[in-house]
């Protein structure tokens, strides 16, 4: 049972990450679109009902307070007790139109980049009239514009507001907890393999800049790249932190055996390579703010931070 929900999770986490690219281009089109059927203004109605195929809207919806708009979700939303019962439609790759003709929700969620969104969607989304939201999510600040959009959509843009508030508010505390702090130079792995890791341009990388860290692996757009060993001797990181969403133990001791074995490295010698299995960890969405958490208290031990009212993650033990 164990390994199968680590397989799933696996699955899940390297979609999230394909998605992610391919909603990537270039930063400055943080934007949402519409199809043609959204002739009006979602903001100056209520009760629109959302088909969500991106798992990271999913999660924004729910942390806003709008789980009740709700009427589907995409095939990769990880199952948990908010969206039981959901009908699944689809993902990034394909979409049952059959099924989203029986339940015509008003808005329907996706995530392309806009030259590499499939034909024919935004035409068989009009014929059904459902507004079309393409997010973008690379960075972290496409985050708060992608959150304002979905209050929008569904015409809930004060709760938005104030979901948006919030995260900003615990991204400050982070940033004011490790302010004067030098920052820490950093590997972070996103796989079960210790070497395909975290680079540039992406919402980890900027969170890992707000918790006081400076990644080994510079530059790159939405970059995640694997590097060989020969690269990660050279780039000799202070502090190593691998990321397992939802792994077994056997993979976490796999893990911990490679990098027990490389003693040449800093973060080993110094006792600084920590396995992290929490399962939002590589998602974008209402939960980085306890990313920059949880990477501020590895990087700089003794750190607080203020209250805030964010929701707390699935799993998640405090």
């Amino acid at each position: 049972m164990g390994q199968r929900r680590g397989e799933t999770l696996r699955t899940f986490f390297a979609l999230t990450l394909i998605a992610v690219f391919v909603a990537g281009c270039d930063r400055s089109s943080a934007t949402t679109s519409a199809s043609p059927a959204a002739t009006t203004s979602s903001s100056t109605h209520t009760n629109k009902t959302v088909a969500s195929l991106v798992p990271a809207a999913t999660d924004m919806i729910i942390a806003m307070g709008a789980r009740d708009r709700l009427v589907a979700v995409s095939n990769w939303d990880a199952e948990r007790p908010e969206i039981s019962g959901l009908p699944r439609v689809g993902d990034y790759r394909t979409i049952d139109w059959e099924k989203l003709a029986s339940i015509r929700p008003d808005v329907m969620i996706v995530q392309w980049r806009p030259d590499k969104m499939p034909p024919g969607v935004a035409e068989r989304a009009a014929e059904l009239n459902i507004r079309l939201v393409n997010l973008r999510i690379v960075y972290l600040d496409e985050i708060f514009v992608a959150w304002r959009a979905l209050g929008d959509a569904i015409g809930e843009p004060s709760k938005s507001d104030i979901a948006v508030q919030n995260l900003r508010r615990q991204l400050d505390a982070v940033r004011a907890a490790v302010a004067g702090k030098s920052p820490v130079r950093t590997l972070i792995s996103q796989t079960e393999s210790p070497l395909s890791t975290v680079g540039g341009g992406n919402f980890m990388n900027d969170l890992l800049e707000i918790a006081g860290g400076k990644n080994v692996i510079e530059g790159g757009d939405n970059s995640y790249p694997n590097i060989d060993l020969e690269r990660l001797v050279a780039l000799n990181p202070d502090v190593v932190i691998h990321l397992l969403p939802g792994e077994s133990q056997q993979v976490i001791d796999r893990a911990k055996a490679f990098w027990s074995s490389h003693t040449e490295l800093s973060a080993v010698k110094n006792n600084r390579v920590h396995l992290e299995a929490a399962s939002y960890l590589l998602l974008p969405g209402p939960n980085v703010g306890r990313i920059a958490e949880r990477l501020a208290t590895l990087l700089h031990p003794g750190v607080t931070f203020s209250p805030t009212t964010a929701p707390k993650a699935k799993g998640e033990s405090k």
